[in-house]
């Protein structure tokens, strides 16, 4: 999709700019790809003043080789549930994708961390439920919020880990990738080859993995979204700070 200008208030002077936002990207379009990965998409330089800005929004990305929709909303713009409820697509506005393939995912991503981790995991041809327990599972505390990198090609097969920008003290792990194929077959075991179909967009992260394996798991102290929850209880996000942002926002549907 073509970015569009929208007005967008410089976080130093307050000065208003006209800024190219992307509201959704496809895996095809691989400069945009390379740009969200790198996170250079979301900063810009006021015209006025020179001060480079972070922008988060929300944002559609759909893997067309995987059949998954990663829809990112985060965490740290509003946590007004109202707000997401109007955002995030409801289950009933998805038929139309899973009639045209059954296989369809639909992820929501709260951070964007979790949203870059996510789609790499799609570039790999990994499950990222099968990716989220062998996290928690076979990954030390040290290296607990390590983020997936890449699949390194060998004599075997290895999950690369490494640290993000909001843990940067996370240590590195590898994993072969027989471990990682017992994790599949652990998740096939008990989900199937996917969530319930009515579910809509699902939040999968370690609480994901440890309400659907609590024996198996140690608790955390992280928080957990209950069992087929709506995104509505999961937290929100705005599009923009400004009315006009929101004013101008296009339905997600449109976006495809």
């Amino acid at each position: 999709m073509t970015p569009e200008s929208r007005p967008v208030e410089c976080q130093k002077c307050r000065q208003e700019n006209q800024v190219e936002l992307c509201q959704s990207i496809t895996s095809h379009d691989r400069p945009l790809r390379d740009k969200l990965m790198s996170g250079a998409l979301w900063k810009w330089r006021c015209q006025h003043c020179a001060h480079e800005n972070i922008t988060i929004y929300p944002l559609l990305y759909h893997d067309m080789r995987t059949w998954c929709l990663i829809y990112y909303l985060d965490r740290a713009v509003t946590d007004d549930p109202n707000v997401i409820a109007q955002m995030v697509p409801a289950p009933d506005q998805l038929t139309a994708l899973r009639r045209f393939n059954s296989t369809y995912r639909f992820r929501l991503c709260r951070s964007l961390d979790d949203f870059i981790e996510k789609i790499r995991i799609l570039d790999a041809g990994l499950d990222d439920r099968a990716v989220e327990h062998l996290k928690d599972k076979a990954l030390n505390r040290a290296a607990m919020n390590a983020r997936f990198e890449r699949l390194i090609d060998g004599e075997t097969k290895i999950l690369d880990f490494g640290p993000s920008p909001s843990s940067p003290h996370a240590l590195r792990a590898e994993i072969p990738f027989p471990a990682y194929s017992d994790a599949v077959a652990k998740i096939k075991e008990r989900l199937g080859d996917e969530t319930d179909p009515n579910s809509g967009f699902v939040i999968v992260d370690r609480s994901y993995i440890e309400q659907r394996f609590p024996e198996a798991i140690p608790k955390t102290k992280d928080a957990s979204a209950p069992l087929g929850a709506s995104p509505a209880t999961m937290g929100s996000v705005v599009f923009g700070k400004s009315k006009r942002f929101d004013e101008a926002r296009k339905p997600w549907w449109r976006f495809l």
